[in-house]
């Protein structure tokens, strides 16, 4: 078939292959996540879903939820 006449369907399908082949599986992945558009009105969601919490508030939920697992911090390799 000509490329003109290839259906959105089919052009998804070679375009992914084309990106597995050239990057690998991972990385076409990571690559199709920078590129995904989504849907909806993140800051209206997150307005709704979280309020008005900081990020101050989100290390306190954290801390809390550490010492009710018993966690510790974990600390970075150098």
């Amino acid at each position: 078939m000509k490329p003109g006449y290839l259906t959105n369907a089919e052009v998804s399908a070679l375009g992914w292959r084309a990106l597995v082949e050239k990057l690998g599986p991972a990385t076409a992945l990571r690559f199709m996540m920078q590129h995904e558009r989504g849907e909806g009105d993140y800051v209206e969601w997150r307005q709704q879903h979280l309020g008005k919490l900081t990020v101050a508030d989100w290390v306190d939920l954290i801390k809390q939820r550490r010492k009710q697992n018993g966690l510790k911090r974990r600390r970075r390799k150098r």
